[in-house]
């Protein structure tokens, strides 16, 4: 927390759009605890899925990225809150795909003592 901000926030993005979850599993641990040292993290913010959706990764394969990408920041910034964002159906005639990737971050999220929001549930 920064109380120079004075209610506000500070937001840092890592990765980019085309991120899918084995982008981020496989990063040492070493360098988020580097990063997350630096920056602070009150809350981490995780939206990955749609993309190992639409590339045809099983939902059990990208929960098993997702796991260990969750531990690592357990790991490295073992104070800041988790929450875990679903991925968006992708393309929309994906629905039952889309629940099944839901399924498996919310599995993940509970396992990492972390939140879950399902973005499919405002679509």
């Amino acid at each position: 927390r920064n109380p120079e901000l004075r209610g506000g926030g500070i937001t840092h993005q890592m990765g980019n759009a085309w991120g899918m979850a084995h982008h981020f599993a496989t990063i040492e641990t070493a360098a988020y605890q580097s990063f997350f040292a630096t920056v602070k993290p009150d809350l981490l913010t995780v939206m990955l899925g749609t993309n190992d959706m639409c590339n045809g990764w099983h939902p059990n394969e990208y929960r098993e990225q997702l796991d260990q990408l969750l531990l690592k920041f357990r790991r490295s910034a073992s104070q800041a809150s988790i929450l875990v964002m679903s991925c968006a159906s992708c393309p929309f005639d994906r629905l039952q795909q889309a629940k099944d990737f839901d399924h498996q971050a919310a599995e993940a999220a509970r396992q990492a003592n972390a939140g879950f929001l399902s973005i499919n549930d405002f679509l």
